[in-house]
């Protein structure tokens, strides 16, 4: 009866891994698109295998049980980064201030504005919910404000209710989100 040997650990990408990886990254692509590239994807991959290759050195000398350990590796990352990347709150100026010119001009004010006592004058004709949410913005600090959104009954907290809870306002008589976009598109 002929001995079977065991593949020795491999210390390199073959043309299987390459492949899994690139079909991998290709088809996950959309969950990471609007900030992660394709390559940065690919090129993480590489570090996982590495990561899993150093972590398992020794322990595994199954080809396939290495594969499958950098596989879900791979899978579990890419997960990581869409998650981290979903839970946190971005709000961009162009959705606030749709308008370019309208834009242009709180630019302008706000660069114009390197003192505080200006800054005031700008925000003083605010409206009182916007202005009660840039003072809680103020007061808080970067842990509050990197916090995820709540998860109530499967519904995650809205951005108004975010920022009504900030501003110490009741989300369900004032919408700041409308009060700080008809602001800016006034002003």
């Amino acid at each position: 009866m002929p001995r079977r040997h065991r593949l020795p650990l491999i210390h390199h990408f073959d043309l299987s891994m390459k492949n899994w990886l690139f079909k991998f990254a290709w088809n996950n692509y959309w969950r990471v698109a609007s900030w992660y590239d394709l390559d940065d994807m690919v090129q993480d991959g590489y570090l996982v295998f590495y990561r899993v290759l150093e972590k398992y050195r020794g322990k595994v000398q199954n080809r396939a049980h290495l594969m499958r350990l950098f596989q879900v590796s791979y899978a579990n990352h890419i997960h990581n980064i869409s998650i981290k990347r979903t839970r946190t709150p971005e709000v961009l100026f162009e959705d606030l201030a749709p308008n370019p010119e309208v834009r242009e001009r709180i630019m302008d004010k706000v660069l114009q504005s390197n003192d505080d006592a200006e800054m005031a004058l700008v925000l003083a004709g605010a409206p009182r919910e916007v202005r009660a949410v840039i003072a809680g913005l103020e007061a808080a600090d970067g842990a509050t404000l990197r916090k995820p959104y709540q998860r109530r009954k499967g519904q995650r907290e809205t951005q108004n209710e975010r920022l009504c809870k900030l501003g110490g306002l009741d989300p369900n008589t004032v919408d700041v989100v409308l009060a700080l976009k008809t602001y800016l598109v006034n002003t």
